[in-house]
């Protein structure tokens, strides 16, 4: 049952990290060149060996933190204002249907149990989705038969606050949420067809405590897509009669703007968003994930042909930062570099490490590094990005 139960565990978490979106880039302007490339037209090196070429127009600040103190394996984490915040298991805790946040003080190396929760009920739990502000932690809990319970945890008063609860089997991977310092998004699948859904587009005011839908037919291609922020804009897609209709809504006129896409026929759905500039990824082909930048005021876009998976796109200054589930790296679009940040050690032909990456409220990622064989965390690696 433990074995069966982490199986699942790792292939919802597998898919959420595959369309694990950003909720802030930063992209001056739309200066988007036309055309298209394969991946393999990018020349593979090293950010160490990157970082010392003149080209190099970004600095990133490696941090690498050993949780050593953590003798379980880590659900979810994410990082705010020199803390980790992490969930953890372990076999006792499993047969005992508990859940536990801890946080890590970068500063004192402290690890505190901050919070505990016993299923009395008998209703089995994961949990997913963590996230952090200043004064609140927000996470998913979920069982493996589609009941999922999205929470509001209050650092200063310690005090728990369910903001919504679901039991749909279309969504086992309960939901996939987006943030910033005042708002949540997410997504509730209402209809299901061969290849896409129908969902509803839900905002959580984190001040004012209440719950709004922004769009009650939104196109979303899979359960697990998040919804992309920058600048206090959302975007995601409705159905028109001819083609998909980009929406972007703007949080503070409350203002929704429309456009049709043009010249890509088999587009999955937005994963970035940034000025005119959208991420877009397609996936017509099983292994085969191409990416489009797409400017959706001029419908000029850029094609990145890729002859596999991508799990994770997020566009900032001009690169694309990638997750392969074994691999991180990002593209230099300008001089066509391929700059590998992390990658997963070989052993008889196959990667041993998984990394599952998030971006923070700060504007900082933290990457959940995880063995494939005992899926226990070794550390975490937490980027700063320097323009």
């Amino acid at each position: 049952m433990l074995k069966k139960t982490l199986q699942i565990y790792l292939i919802i978490l597998f898919c959420i990290t595959l369309l694990s979106g950003c909720n802030n880039n930063y992209v001056e302007e739309s200066n988007l060149q036309e055309g298209n490339q394969n991946l393999e037209a990018f020349t593979s090196i090293d950010y160490k060996d990157y970082k010392n070429l003149e080209i190099c127009t970004i600095d990133l600040d490696f941090n690498y933190i050993y949780l050593s103190e953590i003798n379980s394996s880590m659900l979810t984490s994410t990082y705010y204002d020199d803390k980790i915040y992490y969930s953890v298991f372990n076999e006792e805790i499993l047969k005992e249907k508990t859940i536990e946040v801890y946080s890590f003080d970068l500063k004192t190396n402290e690890h505190n149990l901050i919070y505990q929760y016993v299923d009395k009920e008998d209703k089995f739990h994961l949990m997913n989705e963590l996230r952090a502000t200043n004064n609140h932690l927000f996470w998913v809990e979920m069982s493996v038969d589609g009941r999922w319970v999205f929470k509001e945890f209050d650092l200063n008063t310690k005090e728990t606050k369910v903001i919504r609860e679901h039991e749909d089997e279309m969504m086992l991977g309960g939901i996939s949420i987006s943030l910033t310092k005042d708002f949540i998004f997410w997504y509730e699948i209402v209809e299901e067809y061969e290849d896409y859904m129908i969902a509803k587009l839900v905002s959580y005011d984190i001040n004012e405590k209440n719950i709004e839908f922004i769009e009650e037919k939104a196109y979303i291609d899979s359960p697990y897509l998040r919804v992309p922020i920058y600048n206090n804009k959302i975007a995601f897609l409705t159905e028109g009669n001819e083609t998909k209709i980009i929406n972007i809504y703007d949080l503070n006129t409350r203002i929704n703007s429309e456009y049709s896409i043009e010249n890509i026929n088999n587009m999955g759905n937005i994963v970035g968003l940034a000025d005119n500039l959208l991420i877009l990824y397609d996936t017509k082909d099983i292994g085969n994930t191409d990416i489009y930048l797409y400017d959706y005021k001029s419908s000029n876009y850029r094609q990145i042909k890729s002859p596999c998976s991508m799990f994770f796109a997020n566009e900032y200054a001009g690169k694309i930062f990638i997750n392969l589930y074994s691999e991180v790296y990002f593209l230099d679009l300008e001089n066509n570099y391929k700059v590998y940040l992390e990658k997963s050690p070989e052993e008889d032909g196959k990667r041993t490490e998984y990394y599952y990456p998030r971006r923070t409220l700060e504007d900082k990622y933290i990457i959940h590094f995880s063995s494939q064989e005992d899926f226990k965390s070794g550390y975490y690696l937490i980027s700063n990005i320097n323009k």
